[in-house]
């Protein structure tokens, strides 16, 4: 949807009339239950960190870590499928930092680590 968003310039209220179109089950009821999120004056990125803020994953960074350090392929996993599980798992390590640039980056890093000992 970002893509569309950008390559439309949609106005913030268009954004968000989409999203909620969109929305379905917990993420629906969360809508539901937060007047807030009703507002007209709500800006698209107070609305969408207020979703991701919600649905974050409540696991730690170092519980992630550690669950890449320790994954090992499974008996009828491919090397392909077992790739694509360490990169979700990697993804899940990277830090989060306010420069696009250095944010990139650090995905860069985290989804190419695991390609290079295949």
């Amino acid at each position: 949807m970002e893509s569309s968003v950008i390559r439309g310039k949609w106005c913030e209220f268009d954004k968000i009339q989409i999203r909620v179109l969109k929305i379905t089950e917990a993420a629906k009821a969360f809508y539901n239950s937060n007047p807030e999120l009703h507002s007209t004056s709500i800006s698209w990125e107070n609305f969408k960190a207020k979703f991701l803020n919600r649905f974050r994953d409540v696991r730690s960074d170092h519980y992630h870590f550690m669950q890449l350090q320790t994954t090992n392929q499974m008996k009828d996993e491919t090397p392909h499928k077992f790739l694509d599980r360490c990169r979700s798992l990697a993804m899940k390590t990277v830090p989060k930092v306010e420069d696009p640039l250095f944010q990139k980056f650090h995905y860069d890093q985290a989804n190419g680590c695991y390609c290079r000992h295949l």
